[in-house]
């Protein structure tokens, strides 16, 4: 089957279509992988012009997504040579494909910075800084410059302190200020976008505090949220209204309904100050009115006003009061910013000492290099580097910030070669700065594919998905329809955004979709959790049927996931109810640092640190590496009541004494010659921890854990970061 032959009508354009700049709006399940892939053979099978893969810069979001995209063109090509095996051009693709530049963004930011350091003057043999060696060199850095503001004490900086209402505690000023930097290093000019963060007294010059951004968004966005509750109130009180003898009910609905639309009307400040103050009095019902519908009218009317009124409470005073507040505040800005400038500086140095840069300077390096250190326009260096791609294809387009997006933009501005896949539904890291704004900028500006013209932004969105049955999706699209909107999600989900069964599937004999509202007494998670369990035993039960490729089967236990905010504390009572039925889980409740294996290693650490620490050294004695009892302990005890428990090993007469003795002995004194990946493998010799957990119950799961805290030892070390103690702190 050829591969136009597997592609629906959207995928196929989105394959085939050029010209311009292309958005694909790409749903969950929708297959944008494979068009991405597709998309790329058929530049590399063009008749009349072949492209070479490594003619391609192809981002992806992590190292990750680029290695499994690198090994899905690499089976591609390798089906297409079969086909072909007389195709020499495929042949060398294949070869190729390992100096394509298939990487994350910061990864090509490096590479392009170390090719052409000289442009910029920075040493080409910067190294990338670990995210928590950054970490803990920008705090350092912030906790110099606070101190500094500390010694000055000048009155900006105690504006500042009082603006932010700190008081006697300042933990969280190191958090805010660096909060501060981070969005400033989103911006493709960060001094200038702090510059802009400034403002004197003429920002204030308006009558009304809504003429100011900060009054005009707060005034808007209280109407807005007011307005979401006019037609629960309306509502209401049209249900009011058809009940027998409920005029007094009804005519107190429809007054707070005209009260929320005299809110949702106001156009300054001070109007909406006025009429803040509703009156929702006290919604009572005759004996004789339906009960139900009294209960469910009551229901939404308490719900709708407290939250109306929690909005309300964000107006406190009056225009000319917030006017005087915002002027106060105009050191305190003034300060902050100044204070971030000076961490910019000293945090520069730093790295610059270390020959290092972060995430951030590979970004705003690149910039300089492409747009220019005043970030007018794509240099022609740009445009020489953009020729040199057939195309730039992201992966993950919705979770790009500006810097990023203006990097890919400078690349391609000469010849718009820019192929961008995402589904900004899928936007989850807003908390690292993506901004999905970019994305919906895009997808609400361009045309749709078939419209465009030459050179100029164009969209395909693909809604057919190949991944769940129609229950499901027709379940997803109930809830999203009733969710998303331009305000929430930031666009209306339709019928061109909803999921579409991509392949039928077998029907299943029930519902794919359960929903349940579980009545709790006393506490929430156990009682959940006993509802599941009783839920999945009877799924279980061999009734009950899972679709396996083309046919049907019964449901397995691992078939069934159990999701939780917080399984780590919360998820011992699922996996207690489940057990009573005979139904094991696995994974999900416990991190890596609070693994036993894990935490077991951290303690014998302390103790090759500092053996004089009780708490570690009995949890390494009690540990299944020493194996020691509590009568053990009770008996080195009694020799030595009140030294420390080291002091007490040394001296006693106890058997196992001498030998953890001799082992903390040896490893001290290794550990000034070695580094801390060294060590533990020393530790593991001597011990042989790593072999006594892999013999216990989970023990491939408990080695998996050892090992990956190695790797994050092996990366400390390799930042050149030092000692023991360091690493220990860096853990914590």
């Amino acid at each position: 089957m050829s591969m136009a032959e597997q592609l629906t009508p959207q995928q196929y354009a989105a394959v085939h279509d050029r010209g311009g700049r292309l958005l694909v709006s790409a749903a969950a399940g929708s297959g944008k992988t494979k068009v991405l892939v597709d998309r790329l053979m058929q530049y590399l099978l063009d008749p009349v012009n072949p492209a070479n893969i490594d003619d391609f810069l192809i981002i992806t979001f992590t190292k990750a997504a680029a290695a499994e995209l690198r090994s899905k063109i690499a089976v591609k090509l390798s089906e297409q040579i079969a086909l072909n095996p007389g195709n020499r051009h495929l042949q060398r693709q294949l070869q190729r494909l390992y100096m394509t530049q298939i990487s994350t963004v910061h990864s090509f930011c490096a590479t392009l910075l170390r090719k052409y350091a000289y442009r910029l003057d920075v040493a080409a043999d910067f190294r990338v800084a670990e995210e928590n060696e950054a970490a803990q060199l920008r705090r350092a850095c912030m906790e110099k410059v606070l101190d500094s503001a500390y010694e000055k004490m000048d009155e900006d900086f105690a504006a500042f302190l009082d603006t932010f209402g700190l008081g006697r505690n300042d933990d969280n000023l190191a958090d805010i200020l660096l909060k501060i930097y981070d969005s400033a290093m989103c911006h493709l000019d960060p001094m200038d976008w702090l510059d802009q963060c400034v403002f004197d007294e003429c920002h204030f010059a308006g009558a009304d505090v809504s003429q100011t951004q900060w009054g005009g968004y707060l005034l808007q966005h209280i109407k807005e949220d007011v307005a979401m509750y006019l037609p629960a109130f309306q509502r209401c009180a049209q249900l009011a209204d058809t009940m027998p003898g409920e005029q007094k009910a009804a005519a107190l609905l429809h007054t707070t309904h005209s009260d929320l639309q005299r809110i949702c009307n106001c156009d300054t400040w001070d109007m909406l100050f006025a009429c803040k103050d509703i009156d929702f009095g006290r919604l009572t019902f005759t004996k004789k009115a339906d009960p139900a519908l009294a209960d469910q009218i009551k229901t939404v009317r308490t719900l709708a006003v407290k939250q109306i009124r929690a909005t309300l409470s964000l107006c406190t005073q009056t225009s000319e009061g917030l006017l005087r507040d915002l002027k106060k505040s105009v050191p305190a800005v003034r300060c902050m910013t100044a204070i971030v400038k000076q961490f910019i500086a000293l945090y520069d140095t730093e790295k610059h000492r270390r020959r290092m840069m972060d995430y951030t300077d590979l970004e705003q390096k690149t910039l300089d290099l492409l747009l220019g250190k005043g970030r007018h326009g794509p240099t022609a260096f740009a445009k020489e580097v953009g020729r040199g791609y057939r195309e730039v294809m992201v992966d993950e387009y919705q979770d790009a910030n500006a810097v990023q997006d203006s990097i890919y933009m400078a690349l391609t501005e000469e010849r718009h070669n820019c192929f961008m896949v995402g589904d900004v539904k899928q936007s989850i890291y807003q908390f690292r700065l993506a901004d999905p704004e970019i994305f919906l900028k895009k997808y609400h500006t361009y045309v749709a594919a078939e419209e465009a013209v030459d050179h100029k932004g164009r969209k395909i969105v693909l809604s057919s998905n190949f991944r769940s049955g129609g229950e499901v999706l027709s379940a997803a699209n109930a809830v999203f329809h009733a969710c998303m909107s331009p305000k929430v999600g930031g666009v209306h989900y339709g019928q061109e955004e909803a999921l579409h069964e991509g392949v039928p599937h077998v029907s299943l004999e029930e519902s794919a979709v359960e929903l349940y509202c579980v009545e709790v007494s006393n506490e929430t998670y156990a009682e959940e959790a006993a509802f599941v369990a009783e839920r999945i035993a009877q799924l279980l039960d061999g009734t009950h049927m899972v679709r396996d490729k083309d046919a049907l089967r019964p449901i397995k236990a691992g078939d069934i996931a159990i999701l939780l905010r917080s399984p780590k504390t919360n998820g011992h009572h699922f996996t207690r109810e489940l057990a009573r039925y005979g139904v094991r889980t696995t994974g999900g409740t416990e991190d890596l640092m609070e693994a036993r294996e894990v935490q077991l290693l951290r303690c014998a650490l302390q103790v090759i640190q500092n053996p004089r620490m009780d708490i570690p050294l009995t949890a390494v004695l009690l540990s299944p590496v020493f194996g020691m009892t509590a009568d053990d302990l009770a008996h080195i005890r009694s020799e030595d009541r009140f030294s420390s428990l080291y002091d007490a090993l040394l001296k006693s007469s106890h058997t196992m004494a001498g030998e953890v003795v001799s082992v903390i002995k040896k490893l001290r004194g290794a550990a000034p010659m070695l580094n801390v990946s060294e060590l533990i493998e020393e530790f593991f010799a001597l011990t042989r921890m790593d072999a006594v957990f892999s013999a216990m119950p989970d023990g491939k799961t408990a080695v998996e854990n050892l090992n990956i805290l190695c790797q994050i030892a092996a990366g400390f070390d390799g930042q050149g970061a030092g000692s023991l103690d360091l690493f220990l702190d860096h853990l914590n």
